[in-house]
């Protein structure tokens, strides 16, 4: 199209048609800019689009992990800590009549389930990299905001709690069980020696250190159970919150769910703290 209206202004030129020749050049200049123009919108397009593309496939796997959390907490914490305090009401139970020791097989059966140990997790994988990219690659300053608070506010302040409960307990139930209980080694069928743990005196009910350590068995789960539950009820907000933002913007999301079977494996990767 230019090469057409240059050879036409070159006819004119030699013609000595200066106003016609202006208007050619005129509209030569406008259909350049038009292109420059049009160049630079189907770049703001493609920008646009990688941006979008950028922010669905951020949010879902935010809300994927989110699903992962939820599963792990629900089916690998939660039968633990219930498992937890069913052994401290047992214990209880058995601390309402000291004088009546059951027998090791009863009291160690109760203190097995008591003395259960579990894993917090939270995987923020997601959100680390969606944050070293840019949280302003968020269109929505409202879902923007509400990461922030979960991932920077919300979990670290629970998981702190829980830290700094075990932290508080830990001391205590360590020397109550070295002071309370001594390892048996047993044969097994196998021909391999194991240990078992039993304790030290069949008046371990009367014992004030074992009371001590039940206090602070008993402290943990609270803590523990508090915690956990303020967790998952802010997991669940935000997995219905994600999932109206992704149907009012018509993003696709898949919907992962986690077989009891795969959890240990998310566990590696994610920031974890152990309740020890």
């Amino acid at each position: 199209m230019l090469l057409v209206f240059r050879k036409i202004r070159h006819a004119l030129m030699q013609k000595n048609k200066v106003t016609t020749y202006l208007l050619f050049a005129f509209g030569e200049i406008i259909l350049v800019m038009i292109g420059i123009l049009l160049a630079l919108e189907v770049n703001n397009w493609n920008e646009q689009q990688q941006k979008r593309e950028f922010e669905s496939r951020s949010l879902v796997e935010i809300y994927n992990s989110l699903k992962s959390d939820s599963a792990r907490i629900s089916q690998w914490i939660m039968p633990r800590l219930n498992n937890k305090k069913k052994g401290i009401n047992a214990i209880g139970q058995l601390l309402e009549d000291r004088m009546n020791y059951p027998g090791d097989s009863v009291f160690m059966q109760a203190y097995y389930l008591f003395d259960e140990r579990m894993q917090v997790s939270i995987n923020y994988g997601p959100f680390e990299a969606l944050k070293g990219n840019g949280l302003d690659k968020i269109s929505s300053p409202e879902v923007r905001y509400w990461l922030i608070d979960l991932y920077e506010s919300l979990f670290p302040r629970q998981i702190d709690f829980i830290k700094l409960n075990i932290e508080a307990t830990e001391p205590v139930i360590q020397d109550a069980q070295r002071a309370l209980f001594r390892p048996v080694a047993f044969k097994g069928e196998s021909g391999n020696y194991d240990t078992y743990t039993l304790p030290k005196s069949k008046n371990i009910l009367t014992e004030e250190l074992f009371i001590e350590l039940f206090r602070a068995e008993q402290r943990r789960a609270e803590e523990l159970d508090r915690r956990t539950r303020t967790m998952m009820e802010a997991i669940q907000k935000s997995l219905a919150f994600l999932r109206g933002y992704f149907q009012e913007q018509g993003i696709e999301f898949e919907i992962k769910t986690v077989k009891e079977v795969g959890i240990r494996g998310l566990l590696q990767d994610s920031t974890s703290l152990t309740n020890r």
